[in-house]
């Protein structure tokens, strides 16, 4: 849905044009920092490199949290939010992860 004046709402359309958008502006891979939720106060924050991101409309999670990516961490491949990616505020990644994570919240 478009409010006169404002960025699209996140739904579909909007979602999968943001991805397209991240694909061709992000360089991959890129360091990040993801949290763990390990239990009611616990969360303790693992390094990765994200390495893609997930096309909204082929990867369904069951949930509506947005663009997904995998990881790479020291042990495995993991698939996550990218609205969940703790980036360095110095990098050049920063400032598009950042205006994502903005859109997602603030026009959900």
């Amino acid at each position: 849905m478009k409010r006169d004046g404002d960025l699209p709402g996140v739904d579909d359309d909007p979602l999968h044009s943001y991805y397209r958008y991240l694909t061709q502006h992000l360089s991959l891979p890129f360091a990040a920092f993801y949290p763990q939720r390990v239990g009611p106060f616990d969360e303790p924050v693992y390094a990765c490199d994200v390495i893609r991101l997930l096309d909204p409309k082929v990867y369904h999670n069951g949930h509506f949290l947005g663009v997904f990516c995998v990881a790479r961490n020291c042990e495995h491949l993991v698939e996550l939010p990218v609205i969940e990616l703790d980036i360095d505020e110095t990098g050049p990644t920063f400032q598009l992860i950042e205006d994502y994570w903005f859109w997602f919240w603030n026009w959900s």
